[in-house]
């Protein structure tokens, strides 16, 4: 009796601490669920960086040469890690959150006294920690075959926070209003695949252009509209037909780059211009 007592009267939990015993408990239960799977979660990463390396990195890289003024194996590098982050957050909390959907199990949480942001930051938790595994893994693949310059970490690790926790939303939105398995695919398929492609992770956003601009100095291209990026103007004057400043001055190092790459992958419109007093000179008809 005296024990039944002594429960009762107990000290009940204070509200702070009972949800932080919540929150533990849905990050505890996403860091078992990626290292149980540890085969679908952290080797397939490992292996498409390594695919990525010997193939854009050492085979294509030798005939680019350097990009931007760095070897193409070390300018691809943070962008395939960044990559490897994105799809991994994502991945984590939509499959994690629609397999609690279809199990049902998720009623479990939403009848428990914890408030709705705590089930979100627990999941959200949950595609950070699987993104800096991930990415972990990813950049001990590369550093294993080059060396990557850190110059500031601080930003590096920022950023990669920041956008694990944007995708990781991204991914809890799709799984809640997804209706079958086909509808968690539709965001990856669609988003990520394109902005990955053609955010400049396999060459710098000044060496190609994919439009005409209304207007010279805008945002013109595909990749720039996705990732809010801005080409220098000269390259917008010559997909115009235009000469800038650029152009009537020396050399332009964004030039000189779009010459090197064009020639190399051999686009028509980046090949090196010819002076026409050059080639009249060469027909003979030279004055």
């Amino acid at each position: 009796m005296s024990t039944v007592v002594e429960r009762l009267t107990r000290r009940p939990l204070a509200l702070g601490r009972a949800r932080w015993i919540g929150f533990e408990t849905i990050l505890i239960r996403e860091f078992q669920r990626i290292v149980r799977i540890w085969p679908q979660t952290i080797v397939p990463s490992a292996v498409t960086a390594t695919l990525y390396l010997v193939i854009f990195g050492s085979v294509i890289g030798r005939r680019i040469g350097t990009m931007d003024g760095f070897a193409y194996m070390v300018y691809i590098a943070p962008g395939l890690i960044m990559q490897a982050v994105i799809i991994n957050s994502y991945n984590n909390v939509v499959s994690s959150f629609y397999g609690a959907k279809f199990g049902r199990h998720i009623e479990e949480l939403l009848v428990s006294p914890l408030p709705s942001w705590i089930i979100v930051s627990g999941y959200v938790a949950g595609g950070i920690m699987r993104g800096a595994m991930v990415g972990l893994v990813v950049s001990g693949v590369w550093m294993f075959f080059t060396r990557l310059p850190v110059l500031h970490p601080t930003i590096i690790v920022a950023a990669a926070v920041l956008t694990s926790v944007t995708f990781s939303l991204g991914g809890f939105l799709n799984a809640m209003f997804a209706k079958s398995f086909d509808q968690i695919s539709i965001i990856p398929t669609f988003v990520l695949t394109p902005l990955i492609y053609f955010g400049g992770v396999f060459y710098s956003i000044n060496a190609a252009g994919m439009g005409a601009p209304p207007v010279a100095g805008r945002p013109h291209s595909i990749h720039g509209q996705l990732v809010s990026l801005r080409v220098p103007r000269c390259v917008g004057c010559r997909r115009l037909g235009c000469v800038c400043d650029h152009d009537r001055g020396g050399d332009h190092p964004v030039r000189r780059g779009d010459r090197a790459v064009g020639s190399q992958l051999g686009h028509p419109r980046m090949r090196p211009r010819r002076d026409p007093d050059q080639d009249a000179a060469r027909r003979g008809f030279g004055t």
